[in-house]
């Protein structure tokens, strides 16, 4: 299934965002830091998205989709443009 990220998915995200970074990433200041951003910002609609994939209730994936404000054009109306980032997915959910 896919959703929205909610606050209560820190760890879960904290845990799939290590993925990007090197093995040796396991410093626990930047987690915590990490943890307290998640928890503030991923409910703030107007600014950013995580998208989430779940299977059996738990979040296997995600990713960043920031919104960027502009000036409307012919090609956007509103202005207003996402810009997705950082793809977080485990090699053994892809895997067939």
């Amino acid at each position: 299934m896919v959703r929205a990220a909610r606050p209560s998915d820190a760890d879960d995200l904290i845990e799939l965002w290590t993925l990007l970074f090197e093995p040796s990433a396991t410093d626990h200041v930047w987690r915590d830091a990490a943890r307290d951003w998640f928890e503030a910002v991923v409910a703030d609609r107007h600014t950013n998205c995580f998208p989430v994939i779940e299977v059996g209730g738990a979040p296997v994936a995600t990713a960043i989709g920031t919104l960027d404000i502009g000036v409307p054009s012919p090609f956007c109306l509103h202005g207003r443009t996402v810009q997705l980032k950082n793809v977080a997915l485990p090699a053994r959910v892809g895997a067939r």
